[in-house]
């Protein structure tokens, strides 16, 4: 094997994705509208949650970690906090006096 025979490998790594999702090498992904109405879906789910336990006196400090909630997760940290993130959501207001009233009614019978 001589210097001049040699060409080297020819192995190209990482052409346009990263080894993780970490590294800010990787394509992004598009949402699909599946996706988009599933996460809507957690959201209004999880605020119902949030303010059923704020109705009750519970305080949620976390939410559990699967791969659905990932992006709620995010969104929750960004806002500051569960409280935070909830009374920021237009519906909030809505769905907390509809509960309030619900309760009321309950409580009546």
């Amino acid at each position: 094997m001589g210097s001049s025979s040699y060409l080297g490998g020819s192995t190209v790594v990482n052409v346009g994705l990263a080894w993780s999702d970490n590294s800010g090498l990787s394509k992004s992904k598009k949402k699909t509208p599946k996706q988009i109405e599933r996460l809507n879906r957690i959201r209004f789910d999880f605020l119902r949650n949030v303010i059923q336990a704020e109705i009750n006196g519970i305080v949620i400090k976390k939410i559990k970690k699967i791969n659905q909630r990932v992006a709620l997760g995010v969104e929750i940290e960004r806002a500051g906090g569960i409280e935070k993130w909830a009374k920021s959501q237009p519906q909030y207001n809505e769905l907390k006096s509809l509960k309030i009233k619900r309760k009321a009614k309950k409580a009546a019978k």
